[in-house]
């Protein structure tokens, strides 16, 4: 999350210079995609922990995390790791977004202030 966050953040004003007077609007565009990022790398495990913990408990449909994996995609395709994507992404997108957003305003006003020097 924070990793993509920096990547983003430093080539948007590189590859858009009328971002690069707009600091916030730079940090909400980064915090965005970070969002995307976080939700990808994390959601097909969101899934596969879902559908374990909902499963009977005498049945043990899913052996193992990587049983789910293998039983979802020879089911469903990729797409079902994906399911219910878009939901968490609304979860996490804006607290990712206020999160660095807030941090660029509290390192515009620590700059300006001589805070942290």
């Amino acid at each position: 999350q924070l990793s993509t966050y920096h990547v983003v953040m430093e080539s948007l004003p590189k590859n858009f210079p009328a971002l690069e007077q707009r600091r916030i609007s730079c940090s909400f565009f980064a915090s965005m995609l970070a969002g995307v990022a976080i939700v990808a790398a994390n959601h097909p495990f969101d899934v596969a922990t879902t559908r374990m913990c909902n499963q009977d408990a005498g049945s043990r449909t899913y052996a193992s995390t990587l049983a789910c994996f293998r039983m979802t995609l020879s089911a469903e395709g990729f797409s079902g790791l994906y399911k219910g994507a878009f939901a968490n992404w609304c979860r996490a997108g804006p607290h990712t977004t206020y999160c660095f957003v807030f941090l660029e305003a509290f390192k515009k006003a620590a700059d300006e202030y001589g805070i942290f020097q």
